[in-house]
């Protein structure tokens, strides 16, 4: 077997967005890269696009999938698999592709189950979220569109090889029909090198017009429903009631500055900074792209404590985010918080939608000795999760499919 692996990497998101998924492949195909293997991105027409106007310098290649080919697989799943049956023979032939490293279970998932069936390819598929969950009361979730949930259900069962980053996505999976004999545990990771290294949070904190005596809550993520800000706003109102201390909560994420309304209506303007999503804006110099951006990471090295009250999450990377800056964490019991900081083990859990509660924890995690076995446990828990072990995990995987007599 060859040392050098060609990796194709489709992924219906790719940078220069900057969510989890894309992040998440991008630190792979660096790690892929300095192990002497070949990824190969493969994204859709529109951020292929965006990357090109941007001119961010990568170290691996990056091509398009096919215009369209997705809308076309709701409408008529037979034209659908046809064109993406097609591009995967061209690529696979074109670039000499040894195994394909999938992210998103749908469209992209199913169309290389439905490929793979009649070709003699390797490949594994990584569901993101939003592919495989759903939450109907936030109408959150691809399945919660019938067309779709029924190709998803017909063809992911039928996969050999789908990557769970967490336990929470090991029982969707299960809930479709997914033998547990197909299912490979590979969580997300986090540079912990990174994140580790020491920032002066005096200064940091001037840059944002926040006093170094300030207790600073940070939560960040995009504002979207079910990430549970609403009730994190909720719980500050309680706190701000209970407590004589001065505390912070800072927003970091996108569409954050909505909450403006909410926050000035609660009365807690003075206790909220809304900061929108901090992110690499250009990369024209070097290869060496790091995600988050510095600034971002200076954020987490600043604050006291990281909440996120989400609803549902995959993985939930903020967690490990944070964990990795030294953070104590409160979060949910929610699908993908609850498996990071195993059930409340490694940080403060309380129920989804509870203010109350959510505000009771955020009290205690004001005390700086239980702050500090909390933070002594983010240490700890987060080292499971550096991205050069994760991504030995991927290496090891692809040698054993490729070693199998038969692909699925």
């Amino acid at each position: 077997m060859k040392k050098s692996l060609n990796v194709a990497m489709p992924i219906g998101s790719f940078l220069p967005a900057q969510g989890g998924a894309e992040v998440g492949l991008h630190n792979i195909a660096l790690r892929l890269i300095s192990r002497g293997h070949n990824p190969i991105i493969i994204t859709s027409f529109t951020h292929y696009i965006q990357l090109k106007i941007k001119k961010w310098k990568l170290p691996y290649k990056t091509i398009p999938l096919p215009l369209g080919a997705s809308s076309l697989l709701e409408i008529n799943k037979h034209i659908g698999f046809f064109i993406y049956t097609n591009y995967f023979k061209f690529i696979q032939k074109y670039f000499d592709i040894d195994i394909w490293h999938v992210t998103i279970g749908y469209p992209l998932g199913v169309a290389m189950v439905h490929y793979a069936k009649n070709n003699n390819v390797k490949y594994l598929i990584r569901c993101v979220g939003e592919d495989i969950q759903s939450i109907p009361e936030i109408n959150y979730g691809m399945r919660l569109n019938k067309k779709k949930n029924s190709i998803i259900t017909d063809y992911l069962p039928k996969a050999k090889n789908l990557i769970a980053i967490s336990d929470s996505v090991i029982s969707e999976y299960k809930k479709i029909k997914i033998p547990e004999s197909s299912i490979k545990y590979i969580p997300n990771g986090v540079d912990i090198d990174r994140f580790s290294k020491g920032g002066d949070k005096k200064n940091l904190r001037s840059n944002y017009g926040i006093n170094n005596s300030d207790f600073l809550f940070l939560s960040v993520s995009r504002n979207h429903p079910k990430k549970g800000f609403h009730v994190l706003l909720k719980s500050i109102v309680l706190l701000k009631k209970n407590i004589n201390d001065n505390f912070k909560v800072l927003f970091v994420g996108k569409n954050v500055s909505l909450l403006k309304h909410d926050v000035d209506e609660l009365g807690i303007s003075e206790n909220v900074i809304l900061h929108e999503e901090v992110k690499i804006k250009s990369n024209n110099q070097s290869n060496n792209l790091e995600f988050p951006s510095n600034d971002l990471v200076e954020i987490y090295k600043m604050s006291d404590c990281f909440v996120l009250p989400s609803l549902i999450e995959t993985f939930g990377i903020v967690l490990i985010e944070a964990m990795a800056a030294g953070l104590p964490i409160i979060t949910t019991n929610a699908q993908g918080c609850r498996d990071i900081i195993r059930n409340g083990k490694d940080g403060l859990m309380v129920e989804t939608n509870d203010e109350i509660n959510l505000s009771e924890a955020m009290k205690t995690i004001m005390s700086d000795k239980i702050r500090n076995n909390y933070i002594a446990c983010s240490q700890s828990r987060v080292l499971s999760f550096s991205w050069d072990n994760i991504v030995e995990k991927y290496i090891k995987l692809y040698l054993e499919i490729l070693s199998a007599s038969n692909s699925g």
